[in-house]
């Protein structure tokens, strides 16, 4: 959506695909910069603002990010840029500008980034079972070199024979005593 900013008077004028962005009707843009604050998301106010403050000073005014908060609650990710337009003086008169609403893009990051995390989660735990693994081979290989040296009869045999069978079985372990 485009809007333009009369600096001298602080009037907004909103076209329609913008009005449709901030979820209102052509009779209810805001008309000074107070009212369009009231949309501004209030964690995003101060960002805001010192973005216009240095535009002013400085005439840069691109990729400014921010949120707003419709009127039926939903919140939404705006991208704005705007350009000035000067008097012969070259004191600002107008800024005109576009609004970009990026809300399903940051879902998607979003999203991207729990599917990064779960990723790396499910990396982990294979890691952790390779070793876990590792490990168990180590105990099932010792348990089995023990169990061959051990007499018959002798009562610890049962115990190693505990230990590689049901306990490697179960994926636990149990320990001789």
């Amino acid at each position: 959506g485009t809007w333009t900013w009369n600096h001298r008077t602080d009037e907004f004028f909103w076209d329609a695909t913008l009005c449709s962005i901030f979820g209102i009707s052509s009779d209810e843009v805001p008309r000074s910069n107070e009212e369009f604050f009231a949309f501004v998301h209030p964690e995003d106010h101060e960002d805001v603002k010192a973005s216009i403050a240095r535009y002013l000073q400085t005439g840069v005014y691109s990729n400014l990010r921010y949120r707003i908060v419709r009127r039926d609650g939903e919140v939404r990710h705006l991208l704005s840029n705007g350009t000035p337009l000067l008097d012969e003086q070259g004191h600002l008169m107008v800024f005109r500008g576009g609004i970009f609403d990026v809300t399903e893009q940051k879902r998607l990051e979003e999203q991207l980034r729990q599917v990064q995390k779960m990723d790396a989660i499910g990396q982990l735990a294979g890691g952790i079972a390779h070793d876990f693994n590792n490990l168990l081979t180590v105990i099932l290989g010792n348990g089995e070199q023990l169990l061959e040296r051990l007499q018959p009869g002798d009562p610890a045999r049962e115990r190693v024979r505990e230990i590689i069978e049901d306990g490697c079985k179960e994926g636990t372990f149990s320990c001789v005593d």
